[in-house]
């Protein structure tokens, strides 16, 4: 078995493969019309990230928000088998699929009304990924000014204890299709720094509660994602491997999702371009011989394939040397 067997799997979300440019679409096109075209030809939309997938030299794809989710897939290829088979087709895997977590576990924060609906949601969903053979649901948590600016700085441990609650109660229903919730690290969110991310590992069910360690997404918080990739590689299946030039203070975010979710794409960066430790990072992972989903993502990337190749490429050859040594 050489090192490049013995490493990660490498594959993307499909939000990688977002830019309008790819599709023969304006640049200039918004995200609603984005979704019409796709869905007017689901299959053509889906086919071409799939082959942007394979072409790149992937193992596997985390399916991502509309519409590149999972009913998108369904939209393209009917059921669970022809999603499966679509993706076999060309040597990938279903390896994650995203699902909005603030919707499902804000019932619970709030009055209660809604919990059911959001089982609802995680069961169907996580019935779909057992068709598929996928085992990871990859969900954020909750916005933290959503609870004040008294809570940006640092969330009450109660909050922390009532979150951890819901996705207890959610990963029991995802574990029934023998699947389990991947916390994804969302900057500004209540599962993005050091302290948020420690307590809600001590408080949820490793049997199906894990973590979606996004290395980008914690740095442009201010955390340290070497040192969270060190303390719980063990809940770690899935990461999602990216850069931050620089922590900026979710507070200075202005506009609607889509205008600050472009302010913080800006400072994401390619591994090796911003200020994570990749020489720590990847010696970790050798150490432990971690065999999870590593993602390389960037999203709405303008040349998704040569990026993908070149950045998958360079992060195999840095592992396999480690592996090696």
């Amino acid at each position: 078995m050489n090192g490049a067997d013995r490493g990660p799997r490498w594959g993307t979300s499909l939000i990688t493969f977002f830019h309008p440019t790819y599709f023969g679409l304006p640049a200039e096109t918004g995200y609603e019309q984005f979704v019409e075209a796709a869905y007017s030809d689901p299959r053509g939309y889906f086919d071409r990230m799939l082959d942007g997938s394979h072409d790149a030299g992937l193992e596997g794809v985390e399916l991502a928000p509309v519409p590149a989710g999972y009913e998108g897939a369904l939209k393209a290829y009917g059921t669970p088998a022809g999603v499966k088979a679509a993706c076999a087709d060309r040597g990938l895997s279903i390896a994650s699929s995203y699902m909005e977590g603030g919707p499902l576990i804000r019932p619970g924060l709030e009055n209660g009304e809604g919990r059911a609906e959001a089982a609802v949601l995680v069961d169907e969903h996580a019935r779909f990924l057992a068709g598929v053979g996928c085992e990871l649901i990859v969900m954020g948590t909750a916005p933290r000014l959503q609870f004040g600016d008294e809570v940006y700085d640092e969330v009450p441990a109660f909050i922390h204890e009532r979150v951890a609650e819901e996705l207890n109660r959610l990963g029991a229903v995802a574990g029934r299709h023998g699947c389990r919730i991947a916390l994804h690290t969302d900057a500004y969110s209540l599962c993005s720094r050091d302290a948020d991310i420690d307590r809600l590992m001590a408080l949820t069910d490793p049997a199906t509660v894990g973590l979606c360690l996004d290395s980008g997404h914690v740095t442009l918080d201010g955390g340290d994602a070497v040192a969270i990739l060190e303390r719980h590689l063990d809940r770690i299946r899935v990461a999602h491997w990216k850069d931050a030039d620089e922590p900026l203070d979710g507070r200075t975010l202005k506009g609607n999702f889509l205008e600050r979710h472009e302010v913080m794409m800006s400072h994401f960066r390619w591994i090796g371009e911003g200020i994570v430790d990749w020489d720590r990072f990847m010696d970790i992972v050798a150490r432990a011989g971690w065999r999870g989903w590593a993602h390389a993502e960037f999203d709405f990337a303008e040349d998704p394939v040569g990026l993908l190749r070149s950045h998958v490429e360079t992060c195999r050859n840095r592992m396999a040397e480690r592996v090696a040594g």
